[in-house]
C-alpha cells in the first residue's frame, strides 16, 4: 500500500526543522528522499578560506 502524494509531503514538510529525522525519512523510499532534500538542502553555504 502507498500513502497519498500530499500526504507524504505533509509529513516530509512537519519535519523541515528536524534534520535527523529529515536524513532517516530520505531513506523510507525514493519519493521521499526527493522530498528530504528540498528541506534538507534548501540553503547552502559556501564558506572561503582568504589568503
Amino acid at each position: 500500500p502507498t500513502l497519498p502524494l500530499e500526504l507524504e509531503h505533509m509529513i516530509i514538510g512537519y519535519l523541515h526543522a528536524d534534520k535527523s529525522a529529515l536524513k532517516a525519512a530520505s531513506l523510507v523510499c525514493k519519493d521521499w528522499t526527493c522530498a528530504a532534500r528540498r528541506h534538507l538542502f534548501r540553503s547552502v553555504s559556501v564558506i572561503g578560506v582568504n589568503d
